[in-house]
């Protein structure tokens, strides 16, 4: 469920005015979390299956259609007859996560899909204050056997035939070099059965040893997706998140040199969180982004099981009514600010006290707008402002606040506004930037003819490519 969960809801209601009589279950993080809450709230929601389901949907079903109690089967919220919450024994987490049956696909999709998720094992080791998955899988990782993986990807990659974009797998895991013997056998075994596929990971950044990113090299990672969360070596260590940012720029030019793709994630909204902290974040981002590293910023949002939830008052509470997800739910004809509480999370942030949350909020969407989709243009400003990211930071701020969130109808605007540096072409580079992304957008009646008369993309790309070059020095300066 997640950030589905308000759907969910929809959906459930729709299925009970239609077929009164049937049984409705939820399950998930979200259901795992806020089982009480939800049982509260939606009496559309008959059943909250908490945890791990495989050892308590059968008993679940079987109890339903023949009328039995459900106080015997496990891993169950739910009304008793007088409408009193009763939750069931907890099942075990399950310890041969070999014995989970392979997805059953279908081959057509497959076909379609450039890209599937497969689960390589459940749980995290660090108690990082913003995350709640120890509450849904325990802190213990649990993986499935490599030989298991791996013939389970292959398998999925045949099914998915002949075709000329080989099928990426995602192994879902929190953590996937976590376990260090385990991977050394995973890539063994690959190698040794001559299993083909392409694959993408999740991990922290402490594990990329030149060893480890040699093996994922060769044994076909394409992608390494990291949380790098703050660029604040106060904030690493108040949330417990830990990163050594000491370890930032070896571990990406190893990857850089192995071509493998990065990903990484960032919190803004820490509750104690100065805008020097957002400043050194900032930082961090713009040169990752530059690197090449997709990126996406995240407002810190309460999850409930997280010890930032536990420790905050719901008084703090902000609602991001202009967040992306939130356009997302009233385009979906879902009215954000009416639903329930425990239907807001993913649009929730906590108010600061240093800084105005919602217009950070603001500030941060145009910094990712910019630096996706226009990294030559923040390149040129960041670089007007001698690489001071509290400058630039200030600077996107007044205008946001002036002009409200940069966007494609108002890039132009800033672009115009904006101190840059005159690099005697940074205007045909920022033309070519509107013109690729209205090409993104399908919005090709939107290009200045004179783009057509510049002789891009290779005078761009060899200048982007300096400008990831020069990012070394800089993420250096951690080290």
């Amino acid at each position: 469920m997640n950030v589905g969960f308000p759907w969910a809801l929809e959906i459930a209601a729709l299925v009970r005015r239609l077929h009164p009589k049937s049984t409705i279950v939820f399950g998930g993080p979200h259901a795992t979390l806020l089982a009480r809450e939800i049982l509260e709230a939606f009496p559309q929601v008959d059943i909250v299956m908490v945890n791990e389901g495989e050892n308590a949907i059968l008993p679940l079903i079987d109890a339903v259609l023949v009328g039995r109690p459900l106080g015997a089967c496990p891993n169950l919220v739910f009304r008793d007859a007088d409408g009193e919450i009763v939750r069931t024994r907890a099942a075990p987490l399950l310890d041969q996560l070999d014995g989970l049956p392979l997805m059953t696909l279908d081959a057509d999709l497959l076909t379609r899909s450039a890209m599937i998720s497969v689960e390589a094992g459940r749980g995290c080791p660090y108690r990082c204050k913003f995350c709640s998955s120890h509450a849904i899988w325990t802190r213990t990782p649990r993986f499935k056997s490599p030989s298991r993986l791996v013939d389970e990807a292959a398998a999925y990659v045949a099914q998915g035939g002949t075709r000329s974009d080989p099928l990426l797998i995602s192994f879902e895991h929190d953590d996937f070099i976590s376990n260090r013997p385990w991977f050394r056998e995973f890539v063994a075994y690959k190698q040794r059965i001559g299993a083909v596929f392409r694959y993408a990971i999740t991990t922290r950044i402490n594990h990329l040893t030149e060893e480890v990113v040699s093996l994922l090299a060769k044994s076909g990672c394409v992608s390494v997706f990291m949380g790098l969360e703050t660029g604040s070596e106060r904030l690493q260590a108040t949330s417990l998140k830990h990163l050594d940012l000491e370890k930032i720029a070896p571990s990406l030019r190893g990857l850089r040199e192995a071509r493998i793709h990065i990903s990484s994630n960032y919190i803004v909204g820490f509750p104690e969180e100065t805008m020097e902290d957002v400043a050194a974040t900032i930082d961090l981002v713009l040169r990752m982004a530059w690197l090449g590293s997709t990126i996406n910023i995240s407002m810190m949002c309460p999850e409930p099981g997280s010890e930032i939830h536990a420790d905050t008052d719901p008084a703090a509470y902000r609602l991001l009514l202009e967040s992306d997800y939130a356009t997302e739910l009233r385009q979906g004809g879902l009215q954000p600010d009416l639903l329930p509480p425990i239907a807001r999370y993913h649009f929730t942030t906590l108010a600061n006290p240093h800084f105005d949350i919602l217009q950070m909020e603001r500030v941060v969407r145009s910094i990712q707008y910019l630096i996706v989709t226009f990294p030559g243009l923040s390149f040129e400003v960041f670089e007007a402002f001698l690489g001071d990211s509290k400058a630039f930071l200030a600077y996107v701020w007044s205008y946001v606040l002036e002009n409200g969130p940069i966007s494609a109808p108002s890039v132009e605007v800033f672009a115009r506004s904006a101190p840059r540096l005159r690099n005697k072409r940074s205007d045909e580079f920022f033309a070519y930037e509107q013109a690729r992304a209205a090409i993104r957008r399908g919005e090709t009646s939107q290009i200045s003819p004179r783009v057509f008369a510049l002789d891009m993309p290779k005078p761009y790309f060899t200048r982007m490519d300096e400008i990831a070059d020069a990012q070394w020095t800089q993420l250096n300066v951690f080290a």
